[in-house]
């Protein structure tokens, strides 16, 4: 009986041993995520080319979707650039057709290399970024030359070497404004409490004009 038991013991044991080496060979086959380094970019799908890190393991993967904040009437865009880090996301199961549009799979593929979505660009632990305003919701470029911050408190600041602003109607509504400028210039026709502002050379009412 004891042999008997001792025989069960020792098929249990193996059993475990083969369970443990298959479950860790199947995870270190099953590839979920990666950090991967941006070769180009094609803003016209937002998708670009990268390669997994560390390169020396992997191949260039292609045409891989960059997931960022993007609705059906709205998209925040910013371009990737060569170099920059993403993170990878390899998908459970097969997307191809799902990129398409297509409410399918064709194969019967988990976590493969070409079922892959960046996420990104991510910061080294290395870098040092200089932040407008690191307690606010800040967009910036990262040379600090444009930035648009938006405080707690409810203000906002927008900061740029040359501010253009296009519209067909542009209203600003405030109890008090405040223009400081060396030049200030108006192209066209300004008015003042509905009265048109007279401008240098308009005639007067005496047929001369202003100097």
């Amino acid at each position: 009986m004891s042999d008997l038991l001792r025989q069960k013991k020792d098929t249990n044991a193996a059993f475990n041993k083969f369970m443990d080496s298959f479950s860790q060979s199947m995870a270190e086959s099953t590839v979920v995520a990666r950090i991967g380094k941006v070769k180009s970019y094609d803003p016209k799908n937002m998708s670009c080319e990268v390669m997994p890190l560390p390169s020396e393991d992997n191949s260039l993967l292609i045409n891989v979707p960059v997931a960022g904040i993007r609705s059906k009437d709205f998209v925040a865009y910013y371009p990737l650039q060569a170099d920059d880090y993403v993170v990878l996301l390899f998908m459970d199961g097969d997307i191809d057709q799902i990129l398409l549009g297509q409410d399918k799979a064709d194969t019967k593929r988990g976590h493969d290399i070409s079922d892959c979505i960046a996420i990104g660009g991510i910061s080294l632990i290395n870098d040092e970024l200089d932040i407008e305003d690191s307690n606010s919701l800040c967009l910036q470029t990262m040379d600090k030359k444009a930035s648009i911050v938006i405080e707690s408190k409810g203000d906002m600041k927008i900061k740029a070497e040359n501010l253009d602003i296009k519209g067909q109607s542009i209203k600003i509504g405030a109890p008090k404004i405040n223009i400081s400028s060396e030049s200030l210039s108006i192209n066209g026709k300004a008015t003042y409490n509905g009265r048109e502002i007279a401008r240098r050379g308009d005639p007067t009412t005496d047929g001369a004009s202003i100097a």
